[in-house]
Parts: structure tokens; C-alpha cells; sequence
């Protein structure tokens, strides 16, 4: 079997109306047993966990969900995308949105603010000057330490500390290069909400999150979803570890990574979802993400593209280096 082939077939399992079946998990796991190589780089086991989750696990017809707003963190490269990517979140939240936060550096501030949107006279849009979030003692040691990998860092301080601070029941943060395309209740009027485990997991971040406490270093579920609805009370009570203090997480930060790891920690969907998952219990429902990686070009182009994925995936990630 041609790799091209069982790529497809992977993919296809990902669909939001599909879930594996006896022939696919044992298709996998025939694959692993003669692929060494496959089996060392892919946790088929997960893959097959996380695709056989209800697509839809919260009742839609709940009445009156409650407001969220959505929150994205941005920079140059992804302005192009926010008009399609904010018009595809509002479309598929079944919980209606009160605001749309954006932050960005602040070389980007005038030039969002310019933005013609269609959305603009619908909904308030608050556009943040990253440079107001974070304070500049804390950039310049982040700056300092982290060099090329800063703005990746401190992407992750902007989200998670923007929901604690946040004064909304619920804050949907969305990568912003990623099209959410199924409508979904991502928050409950019980204060229960979605949560969607992901592929990926890479131990450092769960090695490094253990040293905060260790129910994290039990953990063997993965989160990196490109979206996620965040509860503030949750973000601060996830941040209280840390006793809320963003001098102390960066105390933490520095002593624990692992700096001979490219990708050492993440503070925001792990953070969180690691602490729901260990100390809010009932709180969440797993819900099958179904994510596609998708080249943007491919989509800039042709938009009408969206609508072949919307039948099969619950969202598409057009991240640049595709």
C-alpha cells in the first residue's frame, strides 16, 4: 500500500460524520506492526481515539446558550486572512457573539483599524495593542531569552492572559489562520463546554508543565486544536498555580523549559485544557475535532474551495509554511 494512498485513507477517518471501525483500527495496527519507522512516528492509537468521539456532544437545541466573544491573536502575515476567518466563526458559533478581540503588534494597529470588514457595523470589534497586554518588563525578558522564538512565546502569554482578564462566561480564541466550518454550542448554559483532543503530543510541554503540578505530568492527552473555548474563571484559576502573577509564570518559564527543545512549552491551549481536564471534571464533553491542514494559497484563490471541506471537516488550518 502505497503511502499516498493510506494518507487518504487517514484523512478520510477525520471526517466529522465518520468514525473508524474493527477493519480501521485493525488496517493500523497491521501498518504498524510491519512499518517500523510509521510506528515510531505515529500514534495510531491516539489517531483512532480521538476520531471515534461524538462530533456533536452538547444538545444544539439548549435553550439560550450563552455569549461568548471571540478573541484572536495576530500578526502581519495572517492579516490577510481575518476577514474570511472571522466571517466563518461567527457563522458556525451557536453561541452568540458579543465582541471580536483582536490583538496584534502595534507596527498592525492602524492598519486593522482601517479594515473595510463586512462584519464591522454587526459586531464591536476592540483592537488591542499586544504592546498593552503584556507589559514591557516582561517582553524585554522575553526578547531577551527566547530571541527568534519570541513571537511564538509571547503569542502564547497574549491568549491565555487576555481570556483570564476577560470578563465574558466564555472566550472561543481561534488561531488565525484557521476557518471554523460546522455549526457547534461550544459553551452550555450548565457551564459545560467542548473540548477537542488533537493528534499531536509532544512530551516536553507535559514534562515541563508537570514541574507546576503534577497532575499535568499524567496527562496523555493533546490539545493543540487552533481553537478552543476558554472559561475565564478556568484561564484564572489555571493561572492561580502561578498565583496569577505574569513575573512568576516568567520566573517559572525560564527555570523549567527544556532549551535544547525548538517547541519547549505551551501556556495557552495546554494550560488550560490540562487543568479542565485534571481539576474541572464536569466541566467538559470530548468532542471529535476533525481538523485538515490545507495549503492557503489554495484557498485564497478559489474560496469557493471552503465549501468542499465544510461537508467533511469541523475546520481547516491554512497555516503558511504549507
Amino acid at each position: 500500500m502505497k503511502f499516498s494512498i493510506f494518507s487518504k485513507y487517514l484523512v478520510q477517518l477525520t471526517h466529522k460524520n465518520k468514525s473508524p471501525k474493527i477493519i480501521s483500527s485493525s488496517i493500523l495496527r497491521l501498518r504498524a506492526t510491519v512499518d517500523y519507522n510509521w510506528r515510531n512516528t505515529f500514534d495510531y492509537k491516539r489517531f483512532l481515539t480521538i476520531n471515534s468521539l461524538p462530533n456533536i456532544p452538547l444538545n444544539i437545541l439548549k435553550d439560550n446558550p450563552p455569549v461568548i466573544e471571540l478573541l484572536l491573536v495576530t500578526k502581519t502575515k495572517d492579516i490577510e486572512l481575518l476577514e474570511l476567518v472571522i466571517s466563518n466563526a461567527i457563522s458556525n458559533s451557536l453561541n452568540p457573539i458579543s465582541q471580536i478581540k483582536i490583538v496584534v503588534p502595534e507596527d498592525d494597529v492602524k492598519k486593522i483599524e482601517q479594515s473595510n470588514w463586512s462584519f464591522r457595523n454587526k459586531y464591536p470589534i476592540v483592537i488591542v495593542n499586544e504592546n498593552y497586554v503584556i507589559p514591557e518588563n516582561i517582553r524585554i525578558k522575553l526578547k531577551k531569552e527566547f530571541g527568534e522564538l519570541y513571537g511564538w512565546v509571547l503569542a502564547q502569554y497574549l491568549k491565555i492572559w487576555t481570556v483570564a482578564t476577560s470578563e465574558s462566561e466564555g472566550v472561543l480564541v481561534l488561531d488565525a489562520d484557521t476557518l471554523l466550518l460546522s455549526p457547534r454550542i461550544f459553551l452550555d448554559r450548565s457551564g459545560k463546554q467542548i473540548l477537542t483532543p488533537s493528534v499531536e503530543f509532544h512530551r516536553p510541554y507535559y514534562a515541563f508543565l508537570a514541574n507546576a503540578d503534577p497532575f499535568f505530568g499524567e496527562m496523555n492527552d493533546s490539545f493543540i486544536s487552533h481553537h478552543m473555548l476558554m472559561q475565564p474563571a478556568i484561564a484564572k484559576s489555571a493561572l492561580s498555580i502561578w498565583q496569577n502573577s505574569l513575573e512568576i509564570l516568567t520566573n517559572f518559564v525560564f527555570e523549567f523549559y527544556n532549551r535544547d527543545e525548538k517547541n519547549p512549552f505551551c501556556l495557552c491551549f495546554e494550560v488550560y485544557a490540562q487543568f479542565l481536564v485534571t481539576h474541572c471534571k464536569d466541566k467538559f464533553v470530548f468532542a471529535k475535532w476533525s481538523n485538515l491542514s490545507v495549503q492557503r494559497e489554495k484557498v485564497i484563490k478559489d474560496e469557493s474551495e471552503i465549501k468542499k471541506y465544510a461537508n467533511k471537516f469541523n475546520s481547516i488550518s491554512l497555516h503558511s509554511w504549507l
